[in-house]
């Protein structure tokens, strides 16, 4: 029997997204798609996306639409501006004197995505003394279209446990995690691997902060390190 989403599934998603207007890929988690559509970033994974169904952590539109998909069965998925990234919003725009970008070391040019006190904007005009900057998200105002497959509706406890730590910790093989349940208490032994992620502490934190919304009952999440001592210098 073909499992079915729920509300509050933990499920592994691969998507490809296209602007309505135009079918221009935008987004993709498939490696060999942001390749051929030139997106790819090496930065990113490129593995299926971990997500806990209703929960928002993709947008509203694509979030609403995944209950009900069934496992392996590709969906399409209409998503309009409002919810998607909301519309344009002129008083996003924002005219910055040229000086004080540059006193922050940015060279104004056309195009350039810069970041300013904690909001991410793209430089639209550069003038001979002031610079207009467009702070909305990328996709505001545009309709949107998802071709989405539910690869996996994960039911296992300790799996959806790996696959949120996954989530948080990404390109490290974390197939020998060591998880065990212990009434409220969840103890998690990391395999060496893992240790080689630059930001691991706050990936713990963050990991931890997923399993509560999956398992609202526990109250402590213990990782346990392990170091081996030899008698080498």
């Amino acid at each position: 029997m073909t499992a079915v989403v729920e509300d509050g599934d933990v499920i592994k998603l691969n998507y490809i997204g296209r602007l309505k207007e135009t079918g221009k890929i935008f987004d993709t988690n498939i490696e060999e798609v942001a390749r051929s559509e030139g997106i790819f970033d090496e930065s990113q994974p490129y593995s299926p996306l971990v997500v806990v169904v209703g929960k928002g952590w993709i947008i509203q539109g694509l979030d609403e639409s995944l209950v009900g998909l069934k496992e392996n069965e590709p969906a399409t998925i209409e998503v309009p501006v409002e919810k998607a990234y909301g519309p344009w919003d002129p008083t996003k725009v924002k005219i910055i004197p040229k000086r004080e970008l540059q006193k922050r070391n940015i060279t104004p040019q056309k195009g350039l995505v810069i970041q300013l006190d904690g909001q991410h904007g793209k430089i639209v005009h550069v003038g001979s003394g002031r610079v207009r900057v467009d702070f909305n998200h990328p996709y505001a105002g545009k309709d949107l279209v998802y071709e989405v497959t539910v690869v996996k509706k994960i039911t296992d406890d300790k799996e959806k446990v790996l696959a949120l730590l996954e989530r948080r910790i990404p390109r490290a093989d974390l197939e020998n995690t060591e998880i065990e349940f212990e009434e409220d208490v969840l103890r998690i032994k990391l395999p060496k691997q893992a240790f080689y992620y630059e930001y691991l502490q706050f990936a713990k934190q963050l990991a931890a902060r997923d399993i509560k919304i999956v398992f609202p009952t526990l109250t402590k999440v213990i990782y346990l390190e392990e170091i081996e001592l030899t008698d080498e210098a």
